[in-house]
């Protein structure tokens, strides 16, 4: 791994050496996200950072990998990670990922596809504290130190019947029934 220099920082600069990228192949790749499907329980449709990340240096992804290039035939790209020191093989092994992510075999960074798809920077973006999901800051209601969604606001606020509507649902509904009778 070379070691860079520059004026702020020293950091590793490491790409898998052409001839052991040439490997990886789409066959290698399916198998060995099959595997990691099959023995750690990932799902390619998780965000990168979520998922498979979490995998990595693990049992499960050594497991995964030499499954992989047992059943595609691929001893050489075995022994190289083998050969790798832990630090290295760890970079390694986040070069995999990247393979994935850029081959289309599973999602990528949330980050990356937020940004990408909805051109919506990350930092715009949180978490409703009661349902989980992502939305956008600006739609978002603040919650004390957390924000909650208008839907679960909504919820929280006029559930009476407790089946999971609230009062502004049920006001909706009936604004669209008389604005259908208009005529």
């Amino acid at each position: 791994m070379p070691i860079v220099r520059s004026v702020d920082s020293v950091h590793i600069e490491y790409t898998i050496p052409s001839d052991i990228k040439i490997l990886i192949t789409d066959d290698f790749l399916n198998e060995f996200l099959y595997q990691l499907i099959r023995i750690a329980g990932i799902s390619p449709y998780d965000f990168a950072d979520e998922g498979i990340e979490y995998v990595t240096g693990t049992c499960s992804w050594y497991a995964a990998f030499g499954k992989a290039c047992i059943d595609t035939d691929n001893k050489k790209l075995f022994d190289y990670r083998n050969s790798l020191e832990w630090y290295d093989s760890d970079i390694f092994d986040s070069e995999i990922i990247g393979v994935l992510i850029e081959k289309e075999f599973i999602l990528g960074y949330k980050i990356d596809i937020i940004k990408r798809e909805l051109d919506v920077e990350f930092e715009d973006v949180d978490v409703c504290d009661k349902c989980g999901m992502l939305m956008r800051t600006d739609i978002l209601i603040k919650n004390g130190e957390g924000y909650i969604c208008p839907y679960c606001k909504d919820v929280d606020d006029g559930d009476k019947y407790e089946n999971g509507t609230s009062d502004y649902y049920r006001e909706i509904c009936r604004e669209v029934d008389e604005y259908e009778r208009e005529e």
